[in-house]
């Protein structure tokens, strides 16, 4: 029997030493850049990945699990929309189990969506495919706590925060708005009035 115990516990204690668990928090600077996660599995793994910015006060959290080529795998937007569940939770959870390779974890702002499946204008926003740049805090703290953990271990992921790439041709909104004024000083100067002349006198 106590071979038995004792062997339950060192199994137990082997699967433990095995899972990985990290924590990553921090602060968007803007709506629609998102936070990635970039790791690689050497066997099959079960990751999972919850948000818990959304109970501390802070924005509307979305994630997502790619492949290396950024084929959606799955995705969260609110672990409870209220839709025959409670309480509300508006934050995000993922859980997947998926074999070797190199995968990416994103998680973004609601409602900065990932539309590779979606024809161009559907929704009417979608230039193409790719990120609809609708993202939004809707006046709440723009802090994030994302954690990630893995039932095997892995090695250090490769994190950032950035913004995604897109499909269509349109400016980040600091371009756009330098190019913008530019514009407007073109034409001031285009259309502004000479002033006529000062008649001389004497």
């Amino acid at each position: 029997m106590k071979k038995t115990l004792f062997t339950a516990a060192l199994l137990l204690c082997c699967a433990c030493g095995h899972a990985a668990s990290l924590e990553y928090t921090g602060t968007f600077a803007d709506p629609n850049q998102l936070f990635q996660v970039q790791f690689t599995l050497t066997q099959t793994t079960t990751v999972t990945a919850e948000t818990f910015s959304w109970r501390q006060g802070n924005f509307d959290p979305v994630v997502w699990l790619f492949t290396s080529t950024f084929q959606q795998i799955t995705k969260n937007d609110d672990i409870c929309n209220g839709q025959g569940c409670s309480p509300v939770n508006r934050d995000s959870m993922i859980s997947a189990t998926i074999g070797p390779g190199t995968y990416v974890l994103a998680m973004t702002t609601f409602d900065q969506h990932w539309w590779v499946y979606g024809a161009q204008g559907t929704p009417s926003y979608v230039k193409n495919t790719g990120w609809s740049y609708m993202g939004d805090f809707n006046g709440l703290p723009k802090n994030y706590d994302l954690v990630f953990t893995t039932s095997t271990t892995i090695a250090t992921p490769t994190t950032g925060l950035i913004f995604p790439p897109r499909d269509d041709t349109a400016p980040e909104p600091g371009t756009a708005l330098l190019l913008a004024a530019g514009g407007a000083l073109l034409a001031w100067r285009r259309f502004k009035k000479p002033r006529p002349p000062t008649p001389r006198t004497g």
